[in-house]
């Protein structure tokens, strides 16, 4: 990956684009999007590209993970990561794919990448495809976010006929071990008067 800089850089942008389009046996250009499935699981979605550019269907994806992020020596990360499994066959181009990936920690920052293939095996260059952040422990609805529906999440869920909390760990923002009304309390007293924040035992 490369960037151009001034207003040369962004003059020439779209022709650069074109050229790399042009050139490539085959092009693939995901989406950056992933959602949680809650607790270890994550799916990824992206766009399909073909097996010639933008057009046909490619027949081979090879998506890799790590906590390490990609950097500049792609083919080092590349041969490092881990290697996902259970990989959809690339729809049409222009179409949406997904997979799961499990077994992952909610104490890790990941990065996620592909290839595609046609055919005959011809690879495209390694593209990031998403980054999912480390996971707090006080974010107990999955929300990838610390708020007051992770309250009222939990107090749901201690009190009421709520579910669980979305991952294995969150919800125990005191780092006790166990998951209870001190919990509740602990995000309260750091939302309202100033409290520790949450210990996730970092």
């Amino acid at each position: 990956m490369f960037a151009l800089s001034g207003t040369i850089g962004h003059n020439l942008r779209p022709y650069a684009v074109f050229l790399i389009l042009l050139l490539s046996i085959i092009v693939f250009v995901p989406s950056q999007l992933y959602s949680q499935t809650g607790h270890n699981q994550v799916k990824l979605i992206w766009t399909a590209s073909g097996d010639d550019g933008f057009l046909g269907q490619a027949s081979y994806y090879d998506i890799r993970y790590s906590t390490e992020p990609v950097g500049n020596d792609t083919t080092l990360w590349w041969q490092s990561a881990m290697e996902a499994e259970n990989l959809p066959k690339p729809s049409l181009a222009g179409r949406k794919d997904f997979c799961i990936i499990e077994n992952l920690s909610i104490d890790q920052h990941y990065y996620f990448a592909v290839r595609v293939a046609d055919e005959a095996y011809n690879w495209s260059n390694i593209v990031n495809i998403a980054e999912i952040p480390k996971i707090s422990c006080a974010d107990v609805n999955g929300d990838l976010a610390f708020d007051y529906i992770d309250l009222t999440y939990l107090l749901s869920f201690l009190y009421g006929d709520g579910p669980p909390p979305a991952y294995p760990g969150s919800g125990d923002v005191d780092n006790s071990g166990n998951i209870n009304v001190a919990d509740a309390m602990y995000i309260i007293n750091y939302r309202f008067n100033f409290g520790p924040p949450p210990d996730c035992g970092d």
